[in-house]
């Protein structure tokens, strides 16, 4: 396993502290990392930050955001979309989204266990297993749901028969009519 980084040993509220300043264009990187030294000391915790540090992680967080703003995008695009699919469908477009991507992450993995150390292969050989283990339930998932919309869409067609009938037959249908529009409903 890696070393961790200079931010990944700082206290959860120092790195608060650190977005906030980086999110506001007034401070330069060098600004910041000197109010951060300074913050440290304060709490007694050794001054750590320098430009590259900071620089480095404000990258990271400009790179993090950008994929947010992107994935939210997406995500509003899909909503769009939802809004004209039938219900039935709702649930396999949010299955074939998941599909799309794990097929993505495990392409992921596979690139980073190119280039990773021998160490870093039990994790993604771990996390290639939770990943197929998750599909599994994803299909079996989809495949219940497949059915249980047909056996709701075939209860609707006996209900819809059965007063579409009664209906009818206030108003003296026949029994041969009857039957045609049972047939015809419920494909018997």
């Amino acid at each position: 396993m890696g070393k961790k980084s200079t931010l990944d040993l700082l206290p959860p509220e120092v790195k608060v502290r650190l977005d906030a300043l980086l999110g506001d264009p007034s401070y330069t990187q060098a600004q910041v990392a000197h109010w951060m030294n300074d913050y440290l000391q304060q709490i007694a915790q050794p001054p750590v930050m320098t430009e590259r540090i900071v620089n480095r992680y404000a990258v990271s967080m400009k790179e993090m955001l950008a994929k947010k703003r992107e994935s939210q995008e997406v995500v509003k695009t899909w909503v769009n979309q939802m809004g004209s699919i039938p219900d039935g469908d709702f649930g396999r477009a949010i299955v074939e989204i998941l599909r799309t991507l794990s097929f993505d992450m495990s392409l992921a993995a596979h690139k980073e266990m190119g280039k990773g150390d021998i160490e870093d292969l039990p994790g993604s050989v771990r996390m290639l297993k939770d990943l197929s283990f998750a599909v599994e339930k994803l299909e079996k998932a989809a495949s219940e749901n497949e059915k249980r919309d047909a056996i709701v869409r075939k209860q609707a067609r006996e209900e819809a028969a059965v007063e579409l009938t009664e209906g009818l037959k206030n108003e003296g249908i026949s029994v041969e009519v009857e039957n045609s529009i049972r047939r015809i409903l419920l494909g018997k």
